[in-house]
This record gives structure tokens, C-alpha cells and sequence, in this order.
């Protein structure tokens, strides 16, 4: 059985890889893989023209708060349950090895046995992306430690699903079972939790952040919550090691943690096979829904139970329906809360933290424009809730009783408008800081409240042509851009998002000339350092530019209609 297992895994992954490179033929995935390499290449690989090492990223000091972020990452498992996909066999493997001659304690070792296979290389990937000339350890040691690491996190999480089912199966008389891990782990995390009370609180009287940070990370390398965190340092000690002798000295508590780990998930009870055949079913459905939706097909239905929603009014513009769609489909993924998220934190920093310290205020209101830039660059490339999804929808778009340029006009407000709202509330954040950073304010209040006043209408404008530029290049290049949140992964992938990254600069920076030229003249003809000149160039330019967008949507929607579902199939 062992052979058989081994020929399995080792067949399928030459067969993924040559299908990779099968992909290679088409010019498109043969030039985004050339674009991915290169960029491997001179970001990470190429040496520093002086000479000089990096400082090294895997150190104790950056270690430090992992044990911290792992124990938050295992109570949310416990609590809230493990992903289900821990669970899942593809159709195939539960339609040959579920009724074959195999046990269940055979199926988990096969499973885990599989997973090794990603393990290593997401371990050789971290290493070879991030290891520093700066850094004595060698990296075979660092890939050895990084699998041990990522090894044990992944039994724990195949422990916590199985866990679940077997308490979800068996009731009060499963979670019995399961009561010698939950009262470790419960131990733990209340150790934790009293430890660091009392360094917060020491590091909240002190004026800078620094100095309480420093005193955060001495708790959680000393007395009891260095104890209790033990077997999480253990098991991430091996992987951020310094030191050869650092790595073998750590390497036992690592191999004990792992076997631990192991001996439980092997001991776990028969509910594994019912589980595991509905966390099969559950991620086919989903695959299926994939390439339904690619086909032009029916969606299989997936049903999840959620209540989020905003009302729709019975009656109104059919546009408005589309944005709305848009809106609750980022909303329901989980997408909008990953926009306005830096935004919330930016505002709950800058008043718990600005009057508190000066050097703080300072850098809140010098990182909030890059914040704002990288959400208006970065934010159309995961949340996609426009024709970058909905064209795998074509034949229903085509039905709809609206025109090419009202659909587009439509998928583009549905993007930029969480976008715009993200960033705004950055603005606000700002705005608090402004004010608490010392007797002179960081920024002029004259140069502050003209932004503050013109940011809704410069945020809506720059998102809107921003998401015009990325729906724009799905109507017409659909071949080019991956459409849905699914698709093939590799290199080339990497390489096609970095082709359309620089395709939108351009044609954005292209879209910004006339109008930053006529808000320019604004600015300088009324009276340069003026509230009222800057408000009045700033909305005078995001009126050029959303004229620049109206027309854009003219030309998108005329291609728009002349699209066909064989386009993007």
C-alpha cells in the first residue's frame, strides 16, 4: 500500500508539473512566465551592485511575536472550527481509495504524505525568496526547519478538523475525547492572556511605542508566558535558528512537538471518513460552480447561511441593481472588510495613540498617502467584483435590459466605490492625527483642509478610472486577464499580474495629464497655498477625468456588445 501511495503522489505531480508547462506554448502564458522570472530575479536574486549583504529577515527578533500570532491563528481553530478543506480528498481519490481495502489510519498517513509535497516547496520558496547573504544558517537547515515548522502546523490543523467532527458526530461524548488537547491548549492561552496584561498595561503608560513594543516582546520570551508558549517556540525555533548549533540544539523539542502532533491526529476516531467524504463533496461543489460559471453554464448551488445584506428598493434604474450586486458580492467575500480595514485601524491608532505620542501622529499622517496609493494600485487585484467576474456571466448580461456602456459604467462605481470608501476613511484618519502631532501641525491646515474637503470627489474620480483601465483590458484582451477569483497558479501567473499591473500604470498615468495640467492651471491662476485654489483644482481635475471616463465607457460599451461568450470561455 505504502508503493502504491507513493507512485500515486509522485505520478500526479509530474503530471501537475507538465501540465504547467504544457501552458508554456501559449504566448501569453510564455511571456507572463518570462515577466515572473524576471522579477524573481532582480527583486530577490540579483546581489546588491555595492556588494553589501541584507540584514536577515529569519532572526530571533522577528521570531519573537510568531509564537504569538500561531497561538491567535490555533484558538480561532478550536474555537471557530478548522477549515474543512483540511479534510478533502479530490472526487477522484474518494471514488477509488474511500471503498478500496484501505483504513482510515492509512488514508490520513497518505494525506499527510501528500501535503509534504507542497511543504517543501512553499519551505525552498520562503528560503530562496527571503534568505540574506547577512544570515550564518545554511539554507538546507533553514528549508529543513521551515518544513518541520509548516509539518506541525499542518497536523495541528488536521487534528482541530478532526476534532470537530468527531465532537459534531458524537456529541458530548467526542468532545470528551478530545478534552486532554482543549485543557493544554486552554492553559496556554489563559497564560498568555495574564502575562501580557500586565506588560500592556506597562507599555500603554509608556510615550513611545517602541519602548512598548520592546517590553511586549520581552514578556513573551520571559516567565510564564515563555513557559506556557513553549511547545509553539519549540516547534518555530528550528525554522528561525541564527545558528547551526542554534538549529541542532533546537531540533529535538521541534521533532517531539511533531511527533506529538502526529500520534494524535493517528489515533483519530472512524468520524474521519464521513468528514472527509463531505469536505470532498463540499470543495467538488465548488469546483464545479468554477467551471459552470467558465462555461456559461448553471451554477450548481453552494449554500451558505448568511444574512448580510443592504435592501434594494423594488423599483429603480436597472444600473444601480448591477452596482449593488457588486457591492454585496465584495461584502459576502469577505472583500470589503479586507478595504476598509487599514482605514478602521488608521482611526483607532490615531485616537488611542496620537495625543499619546508625537513621533506616532507623524508617522500615521506620513503613511496614510501610501496606504491610500497602495489601495487604489493594489485593491482592484483581489476584490475583481466587476466584468473581470461577471463576463463568465455573458449570456445573463446579455439579456439585461440596459445598454454596453450602462453595464460598464456600472461594474466600474461597483469597484471604486468600497475602494473610495476605504480610503476616505484613511483621510479621516489623517484629519485626527493632523492635530496632535506638537504645537505646529505636520501638514498646513490650509493644505489639510483642502484635501480633506476635495478627497470624496478625487477618491471616486481616481478609483473610477482606475477600475475603467482593469475592465477596459477584460472586454477587450479577455484572453489576457484571468477572469473569477479562480484559475491556474505558477510563475507565469505571477508574471500575467505583473504584465497587467504596469498595462494599468501607463494607461492611468496616460488618463492623469490633462486633467492634473487644467487642476494645475486652477491652482496657480487662483493663488497657490490657498485652501479654496486647491479645492478648486483638485475638483476641476477629477471632473476632466471622470469626463475622460464617460467617454472611455462609450468605446467599452460599443466592445462590450460586440463581445461573445466563445471569447471567454
Amino acid at each position: 500500500m505504502i508503493q502504491a501511495f507513493a507512485y500515486l503522489i509522485r505520478t500526479s505531480t509530474r503530471n501537475r508539473l507538465a501540465s504547467q508547462a504544457r501552458r508554456l506554448r501559449q504566448p501569453v502564458y510564455a511571456l507572463a512566465a518570462l515577466c515572473g522570472l524576471a522579477y524573481f530575479w532582480f527583486v530577490y536574486f540579483r546581489r546588491d551592485a555595492s556588494g553589501r549583504a541584507g540584514a536577515p529577515v529569519f532572526s530571533t527578533e522577528i521570531g519573537a511575536f510568531v509564537p504569538l500570532l500561531i497561538l491567535l491563528y490555533l484558538a480561532w481553530a478550536w474555537v471557530f472550527g478548522a477549515d474543512k478543506t483540511a479534510l478533502a480528498f479530490t472526487p477522484a481519490e474518494v471514488s477509488f481509495l474511500f471503498p478500496a481495502p484501505v483504513t482510515r489510519r492509512q488514508l490520513i498517513w497518505f494525506k499527510l504524505a501528500r501535503g509534504q509535497v507542497q511543504i517543501l516547496l512553499t519551505a525552498t520558496l520562503w528560503v530562496a525568496l527571503f534568505h540574506k547573504g547577512a544570515e550564518t544558517l545554511s539554507p538546507v537547515l533553514r528549508v529543513v526547519g521551515f518544513v518541520i515548522f509548516l509539518s506541525t502546523l499542518n497536523l495541528h490543523r488536521l487534528g482541530v478538523a478532526l476534532a470537530h467532527a468527531s465532537s459534531t458526530e458524537h456529541g458530548w461524548r467526542g468532545a470528551r475525547r478530545q478534552a486532554l488537547p482543549i485543557l493544554v491548549l486552554g492553559a496556554i492561552a489563559a497564560t498568555t492572556i495574564w502575562g501580557l496584561w500586565h506588560a500592556v498595561a506597562a507599555a500603554w503608560a509608556m510615550r513611545e511605542v517602541s519602548d512598548g513594543l520592546r517590553l511586549v516582546s520581552l514578556a513573551l520570551q520571559t516567565g510564564p508566558v515563555s513557559v506556557a508558549l513553549w511547545p509553539i517556540r519549540a516547534t518555530i525555533a528550528v525554522a528561525f535558528a541564527d545558528t547551526a548549533a542554534a538549529w541542532v540544539a533546537a531540533l529535538p523539542a521541534a521533532l517531539a512537538v511533531l511527533l506529538v502532533n502526529l500520534v494524535w491526529v493517528a489515533r483519530a476516531d472512524h468520524a474521519f471518513e464521513e468528514s472527509a467524504a463531505e469536505a470532498s463533496a463540499l470543495q467538488a461543489r465548488k469546483l464545479a460552480a468554477l467551471r459552470a460559471r467558465r462555461s456559461g453554464g448553471v451554477t450548481p448551488a453552494v449554500h451558505v447561511k448568511t444574512n448580510r445584506t443592504i435592501p434594494l428598493a423594488p423599483r429603480g434604474s436597472p444600473w444601480v441593481a448591477i452596482v449593488w450586486k457588486n457591492f454585496m458580492s465584495l461584502m459576502r467575500s469577505g472583500g470589503l472588510q479586507t478595504v476598509l480595514l487599514p482605514g478602521v485601524i488608521a482611526i483607532g491608532v490615531a485616537v488611542g495613540f496620537s495625543e499619546r505620542s508625537e513621533v506616532t501622529a507623524k508617522m500615521i499622517v506620513a503613511f496614510v498617502p501610501f496606504l491610500a496609493v497602495m489601495l487604489a494600485f493594489f485593491a482592484p487585484m483581489f476584490t475583481r467584483n466587476d466584468l473581470r467576474t461577471d463576463l463568465l456571466h455573458l449570456p445573463m448580461l446579455k439579456t439585461l435590459p440596459l445598454s454596453g456602456r450602462q453595464i460598464v459604467l456600472a461594474q466600474i462605481l461597483g469597484g471604486a466605490l468600497p475602494v473610495a470608501l476605504g480610503q476616505a476613511l484613511l483621510v479621516v484618519a489623517a484629519v485626527i492625527t493632523n492635530g496632535n502631532t506638537g504645537t505646529e501641525p505636520s501638514v498646513p491646515l490650509w493644505l489639510m483642509s483642502g484635501l480633506a474637503v476635495a478627497s470624496p470627489v478625487v477618491l471616486i474620480a481616481l478609483n473610477s478610472a482606475n477600475f475603467a483601465i482593469h475592465n477596459g483590458l477584460a472586454v477587450l484582451f479577455p484572453a489576457w486577464i484571468r477572469l473569477g477569483s479562480g484559475g491556474p497558479g505558477g510563475v507565469e501567473t505571477m508574471g500575467l499580474g505583473i504584465l497587467t499591473f504596469l498595462a494599468v500604470a501607463i494607461a492611468l498615468l496616460l488618463l492623469l495629464i490633462v486633467p492634473a495640467a487644467a487642476g494645475a492651471g486652477v491652482y496657480f491662476g487662483i493663488g497657490a497655498h490657498h485652501a479654496a485654489a486647491l479645492v478648486a483644482g483638485l475638483v476641476l481635475g477629477s471632473v476632466v477625468l471622470s469626463a475622460e471616463v464617460w467617454l472611455a465607457s462609450a468605446a467599452l460599451g460599443r466592445a462590450f456588445e460586440r463581445v461573445e461568450p466563445t471569447h471567454v470561455a
